[in-house]
């Protein structure tokens, strides 16, 4: 059997000047579009460091089984670490140091704002792990053209889950299986490296490997039709008809989450925890298998972690009553119940018949529900009803904003900007969603289901006048474009109620230049900068009822031409990129 190390040993001195050719250069692109700067990354199969690099982490790792690769990505990349290990355990020679993420004002790390100092290291204080053993947690976890490589696919995508936390994205790329006889034949004419054996997996192997390692898909993505540096042909080619040629791309990127199954096993009752600092506060293990030994494993103070702010992505705050007490360090045989204060925001523009409605008609969600109204330059008097309610029901913690800025969008931007609430959610205010519905929405956020609920109007019956037919035929078409530019199914994207963790929709706003101030709806910005960021979103099907009160703000004709600009924009930004 080839000795696989000696051969990649032996391949060490050509890696600079393959790692140069045009393709692996695209593949640095779109990772580096993909994962946000800033982030905590570790890269497994990381050759030379290149990929690693270009997507810019705060804190970059890079593991790899081959020395002679390692002893050239260290000079290569100084402000990168680099270490000898294998895939499916990382058992190496050397120590792998423990660095645990730091605080936001530290400008590093996955610590909510307000958090407390317990859990953080002291400055300059170092933990190391086992010897031969990483211990540590990352936002973005890399495999690029490493499955392809591995004897056990399902080992070492099940091993990963020591070095995640529940926000943690695995970015995995791979061959499509239909490229086998063209590779082999560039490998031959030497315009391709040499590999060893290769496994040629498909997509549906892939996503059923996942799903047995205990990974969620998130979304799904092909890339590059021609590999080779071709002037007008290669821009054309791969910005224009890859994305719409998927089937025929060269590589296949998904991206996938700690499914709940694997957090439900590593918070199993009884599991011993000992008591150290650490990037987060779950136990890092495997998910283990039946009659398998339970390990004591690293633990820390904090009840749920998050990916560091720099990159653009901040857990849930932590809710109230999930400190620790007396026996910390140490699952509880009955985990605590994670809720959420929840603010309800209510655009309203001429809606003055269904101002008091809302209110009587929106239950109290979590740990308390905040109410904003934010009045949209009417012109009856809602404005004048929104005081009187508010006043009327002091006990519901109502917040009234008058817009300063146009449009819905610029309504719910100028509301969540008040908000106190953990988990905010997007009621319109012609009632049409029941608010009644609203705790379905809140129990899919907080069970982790999903980070991004959006309602849907177009699984249940309907009553007569809620919809005219060709705004639901348009619906659906708009259903099925998004589906196609976030790599998630979307079933309505037009439906008003949608919910996210403030820390989310902070990361968004933060992240809203590369779209720009765009969509006057604002249903289009939250599903953009979602899928940009790689929040699960999740389809909640809602029973739409007809208006009760008043007319619609929607202009068919004039806002569906709108509607069909920012698709077109969307997929520029999205799929149609350099």
């Amino acid at each position: 059997m080839t000795d696989r190390r000696a051969f990649y040993d032996r391949r060490a001195a050509s890696r600079p000047r393959e790692s140069a050719r045009y393709y692996h250069r695209l593949l640095q692109r779109y990772f580096a579009f993909l994962i946000p700067p800033g982030a905590r990354v570790v890269e497994i199969g990381c050759g030379i460091g290149d990929l690693l690099a270009a997507v810019r982490p705060s804190r970059g790792v890079g593991v790899d089984f081959s020395p002679a690769m390692i002893d050239l990505a260290r000079p290569r990349h100084p402000g990168l670490e680099f270490h000898v290990g294998d895939a499916a355990d990382f058992s190496s020679p050397e120590p792998f140091p423990f660095t645990p993420p730091l605080s936001p004002t530290g400008g590093e790390g996955g610590r909510r704002t307000g958090e407390g100092e317990s859990g953080r290291l002291r400055d300059h204080e170092e933990v190391r792990g086992e010897h031969g053993s990483l211990h540590e947690v990352f936002d973005y976890i890399l495999l690029s053209d490493l499955v392809n490589d591995l004897p056990d696919v399902q080992a070492v995508l099940t091993h990963l889950h020591r070095f995640t936390h529940p926000h943690t994205r695995l970015v995995v790329n791979f061959f499509n299986h239909l490229w086998h006889p063209i590779l082999s034949l560039a490998e031959r004419m030497g315009s391709k490296a040499p590999t060893l054996p290769q496994n040629w997996l498909s997509t549906a192997d892939m996503k059923n490997l996942l799903h047995l390692a205990n990974w969620e898909l998130v979304k799904m993505d092909t890339r590059i039709l021609w590999p080779l540096q071709t002037p007008i042909l290669a821009p054309l080619l791969n910005r224009w008809l890859a994305p719409l040629l998927r089937h025929f791309c060269l590589t296949v990127i998904l991206v996938a989450r700690p499914s709940l199954a694997s957090w439900r096993i590593r918070n199993s009752p009884g599991q011993s925890l000992t008591k150290s600092s650490s990037a987060a506060s779950f136990p890092l293990t495997l998910a283990l298998s039946p009659g398998e030994r339970e390990e004591t494993l690293p633990h820390t103070e904090t009840s749920h972690t998050s990916p560091s702010i720099s990159a653009q992505r901040a857990s849930p705050p932590l809710p109230e009553g999930e400190g620790r007490g007396e026996g910390e360090g140490r699952i509880q045989s009955e985990p605590k119940r994670r809720d959420y204060r929840c603010t309800v925001v209510i655009p309203a523009r001429n809606e003055a018949g269904n101002i008091e409605d809302a209110v009587l008609r929106t239950p109290k969600l979590g740990l308390g529900t905040e109410i904003i109204f934010i009045e949209g330059h009417s012109t009856d008097n809602t404005w004048d009803e929104i005081q009187r309610v508010a006043a009327k029901y002091p006990d519901r913690q109502i917040k009234v904003l008058k817009q300063q800025s146009k449009g819905k969008g610029g309504a719910v931007r100028e509301a969540f900007a008040a908000a106190s609430g953990d988990l905010l959610f997007i009621l319109d205010a012609d009632l049409t969603m029941p608010p009644e519905q609203l705790p379905q929405f809140y129990e899919v956020a907080r069970s982790g289901i999903g980070e991004f609920v959006n309602g849907v109007r177009l699984v249940y019956p309907m009553e007569d006048q809620a919809m005219r037919f060709l705004n639901m035929v348009a619906n659906k078409c708009f259903g099925l474009a998004f589906s196609w530019l976030l790599g998630q199914s979307i079933k309505d994207t037009l439906c008003g109620t949608k919910v996210l963790f403030r820390a989310d929709y902070e990361a968004i706003a933060r992240n809203r230049s590369y779209f720009g101030d765009f969509d006057p709806f604002g249903d289009f910005d939250l599903l953009f900068g979602a899928a940009k960021l790689n929040l699960k979103i999740v389809d909640l099907p809602i029973r739409y009822r007809a208006r009760a009160y008043g007319e619609t703000n929607i202009r068919r004709w004039r806002h569906g031409w709108l509607l069909c600009r920012m698709v077109w924009f969307a997929a520029r930004r999205l799929k149609f990129i350099d």
